[in-house]
């Protein structure tokens, strides 16, 4: 997301985008936008964000992000499987991740700290303004 690969998004979804790509397609600013981009958490991680304005975001021990907290929220897993995938069926794949990710949703601003590496020789990875070029 910080590198533009969901522009013109720059943040995880807060409550009312959420709720506005679920009811509608659309975001808050009326632009179209299918599927919610969200962060999930558990509700202990939860607890402790919101107590503060701004987290890392780290993957195997190495922060490659941050994260400008503005909503932490608890979303509704199965209207959000009934509105994006058309199904509640637990053997859809979607509906299964969906099931098993955090109760709690982080909204927020990212900004990148460092990229993660690279498995394959770099002219493979083109980010999102080159690509667009």
């Amino acid at each position: 997301m910080a590198n533009g690969a969901f522009s013109p998004l720059d943040s995880f979804m807060d409550q009312k985008d959420y709720l506005s790509v679920l009811y509608h397609m659309r975001l808050t600013s009326r632009l179209p936008w299918s599927s919610p981009i969200t962060l999930p958490v558990s509700e202990q991680k939860a607890k402790e964000l919101i107590k503060i304005s701004e987290a890392k975001l780290i993957y195997e021990n190495v922060v490659y992000g941050r994260i400008e907290i503005t909503d932490i929220y608890q979303p509704d897993h199965l209207l959000e499987s009934r509105l994006v995938y058309r199904t509640e069926n637990s053997s859809h794949p979607d509906v299964q991740n969906l099931k098993k990710r955090g109760n709690w949703y982080v909204g927020g601003r990212i900004t990148m700290v460092d990229q993660p590496p690279r498995k394959v020789a770099p002219f493979y990875y083109l980010d999102p303004l080159t690509t667009r070029e």
